[in-house]
């Protein structure tokens, strides 16, 4: 686990392009396809659960889901100047986190608490594409 950890980590790209994880070859981010990781290489398990309280915009409801998630490992794990890996089926919410900035107000409402959390911390954000048919959370979202 800790080796394929690593692995990953070796062949991320500060830009927000993708990597093809077999070779580390770096890909145009405009390219299609782009390349995902399989969830199965991991164990996962719940950790907290959410109903959202108001409606919003898929992609808003994901980077909140996202931050969410960044401030569960900071209280429960107390992460420290350390890389957090996440997984995500969303490709807008991967870019917007990569980039750092969105044209989109909503998105950068809850990208700028994302960005705040991840500077005080000490934090550098690793994302990975999933797709959303073997993406661990979907399945208790979709209850």
């Amino acid at each position: 686990m800790e080796q394929l950890n690593q692995t990953l980590l070796r062949k991320t790209n500060h830009t927000g392009s993708d990597i093809r994880v077999v070779t580390g070859q770096v890909l145009n981010s405009k390219v299609f396809p782009r390349q995902s990781v399989v969830a199965a290489w991991w164990d996962w398990k719940d950790e907290f659960h959410l109903r959202w309280q108001q409606k919003n915009h898929i992609n808003v409801l994901e980077l909140e889901a996202i931050l969410l998630s960044v401030k569960h490992q900071i209280q429960r794990f107390k992460v420290f100047d350390r890389r957090v890996f996440h997984l995500s089926d969303s490709y807008v919410c991967i870019s917007v986190i990569s980039k750092g900035r969105s044209s989109s107000k909503q998105l950068m409402r809850v990208l700028r608490p994302l960005a705040a959390h991840l500077l005080a911390h000490g934090l550098h954000m690793v994302l990975a594409h999933v797709e959303s048919s073997e993406n661990p959370t979907d399945h208790n979202s979709r209850l």
